[in-house]
């Protein structure tokens, strides 16, 4: 079975080192190289850009970083698995925080770097496994106050985070709960929910407007116009994106 990859970096010697390497791997095929994380993350959401399984990234990057990347993924439907591949060790540990599948410190060597592809293409098989055995839902069971509550995705407006606390706001109630939106991420489905700031995961469904990317509006019942949830800096980029492609 073929595995789609991607190449994000921006020295053309790495590139071609890299390449060449992988070369010997024939069960991956690439599809696309990009020298910036933008370029890379428009790939990413368009049709052919969702078959890809795996990216190879590099962190420091003109514009902005590959961590920058990590974190805008978190937010499609089907993410890639990520070797990070960096001259940096000191980003090792920020680069697991997202999951990544591997850290490759430079110079590249390629017996190193298959062990880490290997990993990868055994999480891929037992991922597409898993996949065609599940059933989707449209809601998730969460406790809140010694009660099982059903959360319906379509009914869910937005979670602000406080440190290890969680605020969900619906269309008809408000519940607080322990957790963290890292947490609420992994439950809500990508195609509708995104991280636009470090505490708040909003719906899609109900942004009505923005100020300059600095804040959006929701509208959150029918007695109200709208809500105002404030956009961090290093989500702006991609919440435009999305919103240049509604």
């Amino acid at each position: 079975m073929l595995h789609k990859y991607i190449i994000v970096e921006d020295e053309p010697l790495q590139v071609e080192n890299l390449i060449e390497i992988l070369s010997e791997r024939l069960d991956l095929q690439r599809v696309g190289v990009f020298n910036t994380a933008m370029d890379a993350f428009q790939f990413l959401t368009s049709e052919e850009g969702k078959e890809v399984g795996l990216m190879f990234l590099d962190i420091q990057m003109p514009e902005q970083n590959g961590l920058s990347l990590l974190q805008s993924i978190n937010n499609l439907p089907t993410k890639p698995q990520a070797i990070i591949i960096s001259a940096h060790e000191e980003y090792a540990i920020e680069g697991y925080n997202y999951d990544v599948a591997g850290y490759i410190v430079k110079p590249v060597f390629p017996q190193k770097l298959f062990r880490a592809i290997d990993k990868v293409v055994n999480n891929l098989q037992s991922n597409s496994k898993v996949l065609e055995e599940k059933t989707e839902k449209d809601y998730c069971l969460l406790k809140i106050k010694k009660r099982e509550i059903k959360i319906y995705f379509k009914e869910l407006i937005y979670c602000e985070s406080s440190g290890n606390d969680l605020l969900l706001m619906t269309l008809t109630e408000n519940y607080e709960l322990r957790g963290t939106l890292k947490e609420m991420e992994t439950l809500l489905p990508k195609t509708t929910f995104m991280r636009i700031h470090n505490g708040f995961l909003v719906n899609l469904n109900y942004i009505i407007g923005h100020e300059n990317f600095s804040k959006i509006f929701l509208r959150y019942d029918i007695h109200s116009t709208k809500y105002e949830v404030p956009v961090g800096g290093k989500y702006r980029d991609f919440l435009k994106d999305y919103i240049s492609k509604t």
